[in-house]
């Protein structure tokens, strides 16, 4: 089984972060400005892009501003249950599988695009090949398609090279979204800005840098929607957000992370604004570049996670909006296995660095991307925990470019990092991160883990499709993971 592996997300929505075996599960923040005097806000949301988006073609689209736009705009074969993470019908209306390696779908007969034309199992064998033979960033989640095939007009069937029981999941992403034909061969190369899909809104205009307009799909087959506006605002700044959401000139923030930590309470003290949380299924990691030393001596990196003072990182880096789960799979995610949270022991994390024959400590450096003022806190925190057994940590701030290539060329000592799922499947947290396939340049095994057992293991969760055998695989994957310490 030969598969490609993760390119790198440039943003992030909501978080929960693992630390030296202990993980932070952020919480997923929305606020929304509700007065209910403004009728207009009935027919119109505003929402923001912390960046630029850069393009509306799902076969080529990565940023998740774009995505965002794109998820809007596009429906795809399957779809997430509204708060879940279980699949359903979307534009097919159920599905056969004859066997473990061919998917039978059977289309929905009252679907047209944005542009009049017809939806049928062309247009998704046209979507599904395109989006391959384009080679976009995102693109390798297709790579396990064999074929794709049309029964007859509104039946298709997809056939994989290998078992793969996470296909229904990645069928749900944005690279699977099914696109006019017309409108791609009328609109040629400027099709990624001029959108034209079967979702519930559809593309209206593009000002670049500032804006994005989307208007209801009023013939919608799951429904109008009950807005008639989407408006996708760029807003760089996260004060600027702030302000914006509080004079009501956007409608809705999502994430935590797009408001300044300082002004979360302000925002919750707004009587004008609603806020929800709820846990984020990102990963964060404290990571360990096992092929340097002394971070290749296990018994080192089991004495830094001893020393990092994980209440201080909860209650002050976080604000109070954290907590701690035990494993690289957060606790709404298939797999999840509750893990023993270790307890800060500062005189055992000195006993161990002295048995590694490092009792006066060493000089090492940790990375983050200068961006988010949050890792830099907890950066911080971390140089204080390790000074106390001292390890002299020299916090080191790059851009987030320089951060992926200094981790993609294993240049890093430690580093803090987020891991966005391309979907909610246990294969899509560990195989990228933990499989020896996937170390640079092929993917984002930034730790230089690379263990045959966890390989093996990986390789069987991903080709059953029992669901109990799948669960057994990834419990054991974790416990193996955090038994060899890369993070």
């Amino acid at each position: 089984m030969k598969r490609a592996s993760n390119t790198r997300k440039l943003a992030v929505l909501a978080v929960v972060v693992i630390v030296a075996l202990a993980s932070v599960g952020v919480w997923y923040y929305l606020a929304i400005y509700m007065p209910q005097y403004e009728e207009e806000r009935i027919r119109l949301l505003t929402l923001f892009t912390s960046g630029v988006p850069a393009d509306l073609d799902p076969a080529l689209a990565i940023d998740l501003d774009s995505l965002s736009i794109i998820y809007n705009v596009y429906d795809r074969l399957v779809a997430y249950k509204r708060g879940t993470t279980e699949v359903e019908p979307c534009l097919a209306a159920s599905w056969e599988t004859p066997d473990s390696m061919t998917y039978i779908f059977n289309l929905r007969e009252d679907v047209v695009f944005h542009d009049g034309t017809s939806f049928d199992a062309e247009s998704v064998k046209y979507s599904l090949d395109r989006a391959l033979e384009l080679e976009g960033p995102l693109s390798y989640i297709l790579d396990f398609i064999n074929k794709t095939e049309v029964l007859d007009t509104y039946r298709v069937k997809v056939t994989l090279d290998f078992d793969f029981a996470p296909f229904l999941s990645i069928m749900a992403h944005p690279v699977a979204s099914i696109v006019s034909p017309d409108a791609v061969e009328r609109y040629g190369e400027d099709f990624n800005k001029n959108p034209v899909g079967t979702g519930p809104f559809m593309f209206d205009s593009w000002s670049l840098g500032k804006e994005v307009v989307l208007t209801a799909n009023k013939e919608y087959f799951r429904g109008a929607p009950k807005l008639e506006r989407l408006v996708f605002k760029t807003i760089l700044e996260a004060a600027a957000r702030k302000d914006a959401l509080e004079q009501g000139e956007v409608d809705v923030l999502w994430s935590q992370g797009e408001i300044a930590p300082a002004d979360l309470a302000d925002v919750e003290a707004n009587p004008d604004i609603r806020t929800f949380k709820a846990s984020g299924t990102a990963i964060e990691c404290l990571g360990f570049n096992l092929w340097k030393k002394p971070l290749n001596d296990s018994k080192v990196r089991e004495a830094i996670s001893y020393a990092i003072d994980y209440d201080t990182i909860i209650m002050d880096a976080m604000d109070g909006r954290a907590e701690r789960v035990g494993g690289p799979i957060p606790p709404d995610i298939f797999g999840y296995k509750p893990l023993a949270l270790r307890q800060r022991d500062v005189a055992r994390a000195r006993q161990l660095l002295d048995e590694a024959g490092y009792s006066e400590g060493f000089d090492i450096s940790l990375t983050y991307n200068i961006e988010s003022l949050e890792r830099r806190k907890v950066a911080e925190v971390m140089r204080n925990s390790l000074g106390e057994i001292g390890i002299n940590v020299k916090i080191k701030g790059l851009d987030w470019d320089s951060t992926l290539d200094e981790l993609d060329s294993m240049e890093h000592d430690m580093f803090l990092i987020n891991w966005i799922p391309d979907y909610f499947d246990p294969d899509s947290y560990l195989f990228p991160q933990f499989h020896s396939a996937s170390l640079p340049p092929n993917g984002a095994n930034n730790f230089g883990l690379s263990d045959p057992e966890i390989d093996t293991i990986l390789d069987d969760g991903v080709m059953t499709t029992d669901p109990s055998q799948r669960l057994e695989a990834y419990h054991k994957a974790q416990e193996r993971i955090v038994e060899e310490m890369p993070c």
